[in-house]
């Protein structure tokens, strides 16, 4: 190397240790792996994305069946 030139770093274990984080990240908040995976240089096709969705859509739809009363009651309080 010359003076006043700087070698590349090699970015390979800040990589490895980003894939690791958000694999801990998707199999705590149950995310689907595409909405994680932002380096893969495939992207997920729609069909599997919706498959994926699934677990997360049930859980969504059932949380809002237990807060709908409450948001309704915080909606009519706008109205007044």
């Amino acid at each position: 190397a010359k003076f006043g030139q700087w070698s590349a770093a090699d970015m390979g274990g800040y990589e490895s240790a980003m894939r690791v984080i958000m694999s801990q990240i998707g199999a705590i908040s149950a995310l689907p792996p595409a909405y994680l995976a932002a380096w893969d240089a495939q992207p997920t096709s729609a069909d599997a994305v919706r498959a994926q969705e699934s677990s997360l859509v049930a859980r969504v739809e059932a949380k809002q069946m237990i807060f709908a009363p409450a948001l309704e009651q915080v909606a009519a309080l706008g109205r007044v």
